[in-house]
């Protein structure tokens, strides 16, 4: 009964969903929303800057920005202009950035790469795409501020866990949603990847049940936080169901951990995608600078691959000028054509 909101998702990785949300849940996604930055140090009423990726165009949106004392940007990481953000962040005194990780990370690139050290900036929250480790260590050492995570679904109006100043794992939302972590056909056990099931506690207008995000996480040990709180905890998010890559022994291979590391030691490669199109090959993208030796490139990446798969994998490379972004200009560093098990 009553009003209810049709919320419609992005489809960034293909399926676009429309859903529906009662007023209640909308109240209680805000004041969760508040909670996670408070946890991580905002505080009500302080100006705060909000980086995404669609643009703002209702007038009510734009009255609620008046009121939150938001400045809210459009950009994503291959079109922003890092100098206006900057200027904007320093001229009216900017204490917290919300923004994608993708975002905060070309933007501490930028700043770095100029020497620009941060204008005053106390908090700085995440969410919308995966913040890999070597990018959260980027991103602080250039800003000098912690990075809290949060993740949740903004399409389907839920918050699911976020993380405390300790940033040791994920605190469950346990007050409005029940998330498992579901391995095969069983609750995954502490160090085990499996997907994530949700089931909202506070929407009326369309309950979803046991709902598979297409995500993955890490389960950690039950055991208290340091932070005093009493949230259940879960472990690091490794992304989509849709964002790794399977080896024909069936052996996972999740972004974060393995690809992160072989292609962070290339020289004069501005970006890259792994894209696995069958059971046994992967076409890997790259788009290279001036003195890219591209040999020495194809050889090194190559020769990791086979060494972790024990040659099992095939690798296919292809330079291209440019990666496209997906949907509403998320950029995925790996991209399976596979339909997920």
């Amino acid at each position: 009964s009553g009003r209810a909101l049709e919320v419609h998702t992005s489809g960034s990785t293909g399926s676009p969903m429309t859903f529906y949300r009662s007023m209640d849940q909308e109240s209680w996604f805000w004041a969760l929303r508040i909670r996670m930055w408070q946890w991580a140090g905002y505080r009500l009423g302080t100006p705060y800057m909000a980086i995404n990726l669609n643009p703002r165009k209702a007038l009510k949106k734009r009255l609620q920005d008046l009121f939150f004392r938001c400045t809210y940007l459009t950009y994503n990481s291959d079109n922003q202009n890092s100098q206006r953000i900057l200027q904007l962040l320093k001229r009216r005194r900017i204490l917290h950035i919300n923004a994608f990780g993708s975002c905060l990370l070309a933007l501490a690139q930028y700043m770095e790469r100029h020497g620009i050290a941060n204008p005053g900036v106390e908090v700085l929250t995440s969410t919308g795409d995966n913040l890999y480790p070597a990018q959260r260590e980027l991103i602080e050492k250039v800003f000098g501020v912690g990075v809290h995570d949060y993740y949740g679904a903004g399409g389907e109006g839920v918050h699911l866990a976020s993380q405390c100043r300790e940033r040791n794992g994920y605190h469950v939302h346990m007050e409005n949603c029940i998330v498992e972590v579901i391995c095969g056909d069983r609750p995954a056990r502490p160090g085990e990847t499996g997907h994530i099931v949700v089931t909202q506690l506070d929407n009326y207008a369309m309950p979803l049940i046991r709902y598979d995000l297409g995500d993955l996480a890490t389960v950690i040990e039950d055991a208290p936080c340091a932070c005093g709180r009493a949230h259940p905890r879960i472990g690091s998010i490794e992304g989509r169901a849709c964002d790794v890559v399977t080896t024909p022994e069936g052996a996972v291979l999740l972004p974060q951990f393995f690809f992160i590391g072989p292609f962070k030691m290339l020289e004069h490669v501005h970006r890259y995608q792994v894209v696995q199109t069958k059971p046994d090959e992967i076409v890997v993208k790259l788009v290279p600078e001036n003195g890219c030796d591209r040999r020495r490139a194809e050889q090194s990446i190559a020769d990791e691959i086979t060494r972790v798969t024990n040659g099992t994998l095939h690798v296919r490379f292809e330079w291209v000028p440019r990666i496209e972004l997906a949907g509403i200009g998320k950029f995925r560093p790996v991209v399976s054509e596979l339909t997920p098990r």
